[in-house]
C-alpha cells in the first residue's frame, strides 16, 4: 500500500483538515515536529513514511483566494526530488495553467490534482487533460452524496488513469476509511490507480483498504499521532 502523506496549508501555514470544513481548520500540532511550517512539516511527514511524493491541499486556492506561490517555491527548493500533489481548486484549463507555471521548467515534479467539487464542467476536465495528462481527478464526496457540479461521477470513460476516492465526512476523523466508495469507484473504472483519502487509523486500515481494491491512500493525522509505523 502505496501511503502518500497530506499537508493542508492556509495562509502559509500547516492546519489539521477535519470533515472539509475548511473555515475552521487548526494550525496542526504533530508528534513528528514542533510548529506548522510547510518545509518542517514536510521534511518530518517525508522522514517518517520514507515517501517520495507529497500532497498539497493548497486551502487558499480551494477558497476562490489565489495559489500561495511562495510556499509552492519553497517547497520546490527545498524538496527537489519529490514529487507534489496539489490541488488547488482548478476549475478551468486557464487555472492549470497557472499552477504549471509555479512548476516551470520542471513540470515533472507536479501532479496535478482536478478536484470535482472545483471543476466546471466535463469540457474543463477534458481540457485540463489535454494540457497536462499526469493530472489526477479527486472524486469528492460528502453526506453520501457527490461533490459534482461537473458531471465526471457519471462520466468514468472521462476520467484519467490515477482517481482518488475522496469522502470529506472521513477527512481528519478518525472514523476508519470509505471502502464502499473505492468498491465503488473501482466498478466503474477497474483499470483505475485509485487511492482513498480519510479515515485510516492504523495498519489494519491500510490492509483493508487494500484489499477492497485501494492502490494507495492519503494520510495525515496517522501520520502526525504516530498510529502509523516509519519507514524501515
Amino acid at each position: 500500500m502505496n501511503v502518500i502523506p497530506v499537508m493542508d496549508v492556509k495562509e502559509g501555514r500547516v492546519v489539521h483538515a477535519r470533515r472539509g470544513a475548511r473555515d475552521q481548520y487548526q494550525s496542526v500540532r504533530s508528534d513528528l515536529c514542533p510548529g506548522d511550517d510547510p518545509i518542517e512539516v514536510a521534511q518530518a511527514l517525508l522522514r517518517y513514511t520514507g515517501a517520495r511524493q507529497l500532497y498539497l491541499a493548497d486551502l487558499d486556492a480551494l477558497q476562490g483566494k489565489g495559489l500561495q506561490t511562495a510556499v509552492l517555491a519553497r517547497l520546490r527548493t527545498a524538496l527537489p526530488d519529490i514529487c507534489l500533489w496539489v490541488d488547488a481548486g482548478i476549475r478551468r484549463p486557464d487555472d492549470l495553467d497557472a499552477l504549471l507555471a509555479c512548476f516551470a521548467p520542471s513540470p515533472q515534479q507536479l501532479v496535478a490534482v482536478l478536484g470535482s467539487e472545483s471543476l466546471s464542467s466535463l469540457e474543463a476536465l477534458r481540457g485540463c487533460l489535454a494540457r497536462h495528462p499526469a493530472c489526477a481527478l479527486s472524486l469528492d464526496h460528502r453526506h453520501g452524496q457527490p461533490i459534482d457540479p461537473a458531471a465526471c461521477w457519471s462520466s468514468p470513460q472521462d476520467w484519467p488513469e490515477r482517481v482518488i476516492a475522496m469522502n470529506l465526512d472521513q477527512v481528519g476523523a478518525e472514523s476508519g476509511p470509505d471502502l464502499g466508495l473505492i468498491r465503488q469507484i473501482r466498478s466503474h473504472a477497474p483499470d483505475a490507480h485509485v487511492l482513498g483519502a480519510g479515515g485510516i487509523r492504523d495498519d489494519a486500515d491500510l490492509n483493508a483498504a487494500a484489499q477492497a481494491g485501494a492502490h494507495g491512500w492519503l494520510v495525515a493525522s496517522a501520520l502526525h499521532q504516530r498510529r502509523l509505523p516509519p519507514a524501515r
